[in-house]
């Protein structure tokens, strides 16, 4: 009964459009000394949430907030006043992040994270025994053609061709018949991925990409036409365009760390100078 009309309560405030301040400090619950008062629930409650959403998301924060005071409360008379001595755990904690926001704001004003590929590039070459392929990659065009599409004779031919015209007339086909078309020639998925369209068996990936440049098979809606145009293997060197995104993070990371290593040198060079600090 007392849930119950505690709900009823939470209902016709959170829904009121009143902004008394009496209403808004009126007391839901208690634990010990501490109280939670009904403003703290509004701000909780979202402005579009339903009725009943809104009074489940109320009710389940009373809850949670009377379990963490009672928690608190046990903790408070089981635990030894050493124990509950956190004063230099809230100093060193707060020291971290006025640190941290301190460096960042400095990062932001003073460090540029313009890079060439140039610069990516002579990276990867002195670090290259650090990129290496976890899974096989591949390059390669796929195509999902419906087994009754018209001309598929054609397009056995053109999807092998190079040339540009061929190109453009497998492209406008595939744009009115295929279920699928998708060109990876120009970046690197895992090799998994691309066969995992496929209805195909194999038993080693490596062993069935070395033997299949070409891949058409069908089942019984479907005919998928695969071109292979290039395949890392796993365990070799990765290549620089599959690894571009790490690189970077790398570098700026690399950055980062000259930075602060050159902040902490300026810092401690200024205090110096001016006596900031003395050692026993």
């Amino acid at each position: 009964m007392k849930q119950l009309i505690t709900l009823i309560l939470l209902s016709s405030l959170i829904f009121s459009c009143s902004s008394n301040d009496d209403e808004e400090n009126i007391p839901i619950a208690k634990v010990q000394g501490k109280y939670l008062f009904m403003n703290e629930i509004k701000d909780i409650v979202p402005n579009t949430a339903s009725k009943e959403d809104s009074i489940i998301i109320a009710n389940n924060y009373i809850k949670h907030w009377i379990t963490k005071h009672l928690i608190l409360q046990k903790a408070e008379l089981n635990l030894s006043d050493k124990e509950k001595d956190i004063t230099k755990l809230v100093e060193d904690y707060r020291s971290s992040i006025l640190t941290h926001r301190y460096k960042d704001k400095l990062m932001e004003q003073k460090l540029i994270f313009n890079f060439t590929e140039e610069q990516l590039r002579a990276y990867y070459e002195q670090y290259k025994f650090n990129f290496i392929l976890p899974e096989n990659i591949v390059k390669a065009i796929y195509i999902k053609i419906p087994n009754n599409a018209p001309g598929l004779d054609r397009i056995k031919k053109i999807y092998k061709s190079t040339e540009g015209a061929d190109q453009e007339e497998l492209e406008s086909y595939c744009m009115i018949n295929a279920n699928k078309y998708d060109t990876f020639n120009e970046e690197w998925i895992p090799a998994s991925k691309l066969l995992s369209k496929l209805p195909i068996e194999y038993k080693k990936e490596e062993k069935y990409l070395k033997n299949h440049k070409y891949i058409e098979v069908k089942d019984a809606e479907y005919v998928y036409f695969v071109e292979i145009y290039a395949v890392g293997y796993i365990n070799t060197q990765a290549p620089f365009e599959y690894v571009t995104d790490d690189l970077l993070q790398i570098v700026k990371n690399k950055k980062r760390l000259e930075f602060e290593a050159q902040l902490e040198k300026e810092i401690n060079a200024e205090a110096i100078k001016n006596k900031a600090y003395t050692i026993y």
